[in-house]
């Protein structure tokens, strides 16, 4: 058996209620004792699904017995906070847009929160995840995950913001110095003790796909023992892979809907100039697809005097990373950034002269087609929101814009390149996987920064 001891200034275990006052599960429950366990283990607890909202468990996960411990009651306090979340219906949905794919509603709600949590977590069954918990312990973020990827994350009750101060192993002969009142099932306790305070229905494993594979159990606290009570053991068992058919058997489950924000009406559809031309008879029919550029095209005889498609696609370019920039001064930088390109000449630049002119309705132009947005009021910021949309000289600029300096693995890097993108450049992401079209962008770019000698 393992025995560790967890304390933390506060924490907080919702149970499945919705509402403006958001209440807590009176101690620490046995989902949240065992993803802090997979945790301190190094055991990566999530599953990649590109389409889902939220983050779903991963198949395999280590099975295992173990108990709680209360060694004192926890007071409950309450605070006022915003909730961010997907309403029903329609509130909010003015909102959607500007959040780029987050939690679009805001409301202030009244959430409880445990105050001084004090707790024994013992496990039992599994010699290989007792020995990978008490590495962790010994080595904290210095340890690799078990798969061999660095660790990441601190360990956690119930809620990101609110971290333990101390986790401790109690070993040998530490073991029954201090007494506790154990969590267990209320069918394995004596009946004659009737009611007893601090019961509460507690999730032993939660499904985020099928409510109805969710495991709870009506528990309580023992009297205080100096020993972990048999009652108190609960099994968890993750399932090994996904359910493809019905309890029935009848038929193969159907993938779960995620919920998307609510969409605008749809407008009139402006091509991006990253749109390839798939039929040379469509182009007659519909708006011109135009190949995004990437990098500057001779114009005629000057870029005054050239189409409002290719100053804008050149505007566009010019912008694109300079991140949001004060409306009045978009003109000016597009102005030195082509200069500087060999697109025009000039040695003082005019707003209103007929370059400034030209410059001015590009902007415009590329503002109804989507490819400059306002970020914010007075600022104005070349996008490319769609990933699928990046160019290698698009992913190398997200290197070449961020500090290079920095000692960062690549994992790090790959994380301050995004959100630099993000930031300057519009690219939309719910989360940064593994794996996805973003990371792999950056990571090429990494390699080929590498080789030049710029990392």
């Amino acid at each position: 058996m393992f025995l560790m001891r967890v304390r933390a200034p506060f924490a907080t275990f919702r149970p499945f209620v919705a509402g403006s006052y958001r209440q807590t599960l009176p101690f620490v429950t046995p989902t949240a004792a065992y993803g802090l366990l997979l945790n301190l283990a190094g055991i990566e607890s999530r599953r990649v699904m590109p389409d889902a909202m939220a983050t779903d468990t991963a198949y395999g996960l280590p099975s295992c017995e173990l108990a709680i411990g209360m060694l004192g009651p926890p007071a409950v306090g309450r605070m006022l906070q915003q909730l961010h979340n997907y309403p029903v219906g329609n509130t909010g949905a003015a909102h959607a847009p500007a959040t780029r794919g987050s939690k679009y509603n805001i409301q202030p709600i009244l959430r409880e929160i445990l105050v001084g949590v004090d707790a024994f977590v013992a496990i039992r069954g599994n010699d290989e995840l007792e020995g990978l918990v008490r590495h962790g312990l010994e080595r904290g973020l210095a340890s690799k995950r078990i798969d061999g990827a660095p660790r990441y994350g601190v360990p956690f009750l119930g809620d990101n913001a609110f971290l333990v101060d101390s986790i401790d192993e109690i070993g040998g002969e530490k073991q029954g110095v201090l007494p506790a009142r154990w969590y267990c099932p209320i069918g394995r306790l004596p009946d004659s003790d009737g009611p007893r305070a601090g019961t509460c229905r507690m999730p032993i494993w939660i499904d985020r796909n099928d409510m109805n594979r969710t495991k709870t159990e009506l528990m309580a606290p023992s009297e205080f023992l100096s020993t972990t009570p048999e009652e108190a053991w609960i099994t968890i068992e993750p399932p090994a892979r996904a359910l493809e058919e019905t309890s029935s058997g009848s038929r193969p489950r159907r993938a779960r809907a995620t919920r998307a924000a609510p969409e605008p009406a749809a407008a009139p559809k402006t091509r991006h100039p990253s749109e390839r031309t798939e039929r040379a008879d469509e182009q007659a029919r519909t708006p011109r697809k135009r190949k995004r550029p990437e990098k500057y095209a001779a114009p005629g005889p000057s870029f005054t005097e050239s189409d409002i498609e290719y100053q804008t696609d050149a505007v566009y370019l010019a912008l694109l990373g300079l991140g949001p920039v004060p409306s009045g001064d978009v003109a000016r930088e597009a102005a030195m950034r082509l200069r500087e390109g060999g697109l025009v000449s000039f040695e003082r630049f005019r707003a209103g002269g007929p370059l400034g002119r030209s410059i001015e309705a590009a902007v415009r132009k590329a503002r109804r087609n989507g490819w400059i947005d306002a970020p914010r009021r007075g600022l104005l910021r070349a996008v490319a929101t769609d990933a699928g949309q990046y160019s290698k000289e698009m992913w190398d600029l997200c290197i070449t814009s961020t500090d290079t300096s920095e000692c960062l693995n690549d994992e790090e890097r790959i994380m301050q390149c995004a959100e630099w993108a993000a930031e300057n450049m519009g690219l939309h992401y719910e989360r940064l996987r593994t794996g996805g079209k973003i990371w792999k962008g950056i990571a090429a770019a990494l390699r080929r920064a590498r080789r030049r000698g710029d990392i």
